[in-house]
């Protein structure tokens, strides 16, 4: 039986985009066959936030939950693919076409983030009452395909606060460009990263009627 798969991950590779001051992404090969070695051996290093990634409540709340403590079945869930190209706020008016019932997860689809080899410093950014009407709606989960659901020069993380303490989880870094709005499921696991604030994830849609 065939099954439809898109990915949403945006690839890690040398020199791509990463947040300012984080440590960028860097693949070394440390054996190579072609130089006598009996397997090619690579390591890899990166910050926790870049590319596509869960944020734990660890990360904005000083008693929050790590990674590794959040449950996998938060990450493989019904979701909405909802339409944000040209809005700079997130908000619930975005989501008056949606079926609730169907999902526990919004994806907002901005395409605000136009180079995916250059950091962007102005995008869309939630706004902090949305979680709690998501909350009434049953939703436990927002995604976003910036870097952030917060402005990135803004220490006051309202957004990332407000949706913590709603209970929601947060999913950043997405690629929504090419997927149609409508009803999917999102699989999006998390490393099991002990201690860790966030962990990148293979992040797909499987579309649903």
């Amino acid at each position: 039986m065939s099954m439809k798969l898109f990915d949403i991950t945006m690839p890690y590779k040398n020199g791509g985009a990463h947040w300012p001051g984080d440590a960028s992404y860097t693949y070394t090969q440390v054996a190579d066959i072609n130089k006598g070695s009996s397997v090619n051996v690579g390591m890899i290093s990166l910050g926790v936030h870049g590319g596509t990634h869960i944020d734990a409540p660890f990360h904005y709340l000083p008693d929050g939950k790590t990674i590794e403590k959040l449950p996998i079945e938060s990450f493989v869930i019904p979701v909405a693919v909802v339409d944000a190209i040209g809005a700079s706020t997130l908000d619930a008016s975005l989501t008056q076409n949606i079926d609730f019932d169907k999902i526990k997860g919004v994806l907002f689809k901005t395409c605000a983030w136009k180079d995916r080899n250059e950091f962007p410093m102005d995008i869309p950014t939630v706004s902090p009452a949305l979680a709690l009407f998501l909350k009434s709606k049953g939703i436990t989960l927002i995604g976003v395909d910036v870097p952030s659901v917060d402005a990135i020069e803004d220490s006051t993380i309202k957004a990332h606060k407000a949706i913590g303490e709603c209970g929601l989880n947060i999913l950043e870094g997405l690629m929504l460009d090419d997927i149609p709005i409508g009803y999917y499921e999102l699989i999006a696991l998390p490393i099991l990263i002990e201690g860790s604030d966030a962990s990148p994830v293979r992040a797909v849609l499987k579309q649903i009627d």
